[in-house]
């Protein structure tokens, strides 16, 4: 894995990081299996979002809190660094909601 991630990430090291991770959560939950496997995916959701975070607080300098406007900056900026066409949609307390034109990983997937 490159020692920049944020600024080498693209669909293709997007897939293999997510993947890494998945073998890292399924490991530490046993599998994944019966009714963990919500409780699974959405561990692997979060390391995975948490890899890409710090990558990216690192590669900019990102110390300490950021306020929400920058954090859904920072969502946005990571989702389109993996091919989609990302923009903010809303911006309610607490949640940020982006809109996407393209998807990374062709037509077929919705």
């Amino acid at each position: 894995m490159p020692d920049k991630l944020f600024s080498h990430l693209n669909p293709i090291l997007f897939l293999q990081t997510f993947v890494a991770q998945s073998v890292e959560v399924s490991a530490k939950m046993g599998g994944g299996k019966g009714n963990d496997r919500l409780r699974y995916i959405e561990q692997l959701g979060l390391t995975a979002s948490g890899c890409f975070e710090t990558a990216y607080r690192q590669e900019l300098a990102q110390d300490g809190p950021l306020d929400h406007d920058k954090y859904a900056d920072m969502i946005v900026e990571i989702k389109n660094k993996i091919g989609g066409n990302f923009s903010r949609a809303s911006s309610e307390p607490g949640m940020v909601r982006v809109v996407n034109t393209r998807c990374p990983f062709g037509e077929a997937v919705i």
